[in-house]
């Protein structure tokens, strides 16, 4: 009987310990990133960006959609000393240009999109710092962050989503990947700025 009693709660204490310490996603600021905390979108303050935008200047179309993926793993570190989770803004999206066809990650599994964890915001959250990445058949040296700042629509407008994008110094990374692939210092092909609307 003291066997199956010392097994219950030794159970319950492991059970406990591994269980998530859920923070909201709007107060990622006031903590930091520690194991097992899982920074929830609780309030829905990311539903505003997810569904359909589109920018189109008769030169180039680009048309992305935003979905929430929750409890995004989170490592920091090479040896991953800490591992926490957040809810995440993803994407995939259509990118024309003169009506080819430059980019189409919808339905792909490559990474290469927009992804946002809300570690920069201002008030509402309707700004939102992302990371940047474009598909490329290699490695891409050019880095950048993203700002998305949502306008809500007034008087029956649809809303709409400022779009800037911030270049970051070239990463000095030279060595090939495994498969011998060197690194491309190719640019970016989406536009850096853009005011996406809401479909």
């Amino acid at each position: 009987m003291k066997k199956i009693l010392f097994i219950l709660i030794l159970f319950i204490c492991v059970n406990l310990q591994a269980q998530d310490i859920i923070i909201p996603i709007e107060d990622t600021s006031e903590h930091t990133s520690e194991d097992n905390h899982y920074y929830k979108d609780v309030n829905n303050l990311l539903d505003k960006y997810t569904g359909t935008w589109i920018f189109d200047n008769g030169i180039d179309y680009f048309e992305i959609v935003f979905y929430v993926e929750e409890r995004v793993e989170i490592s920091l570190g090479s040896i991953s000393l800490v591992t926490y989770y957040a809810d995440e803004l993803r994407s995939s999206f259509i990118y024309k240009k003169n009506g080819l066809e430059i980019y189409n990650t919808v339905g792909s599994t490559d990474i290469a999109s927009v992804s946002c964890f809300a570690t920069t915001n201002v008030g509402s959250f309707n700004k939102l710092g992302c990371i940047y990445l474009e598909p490329e058949p290699f490695i891409r040296v050019q880095q950048a962050n993203l700002d998305l700042e949502y306008i809500p629509g007034i008087s029956g407008n649809s809303d709409e989503m400022i779009w800037v994008r911030n270049e970051l110094p070239s990463l000095s990374l030279l060595t090939p990947d495994g498969n011998g692939n060197t690194p491309s210092n190719v640019e970016f092909n989406i536009p850096a700025n853009m005011t996406l609307v809401k479909q």
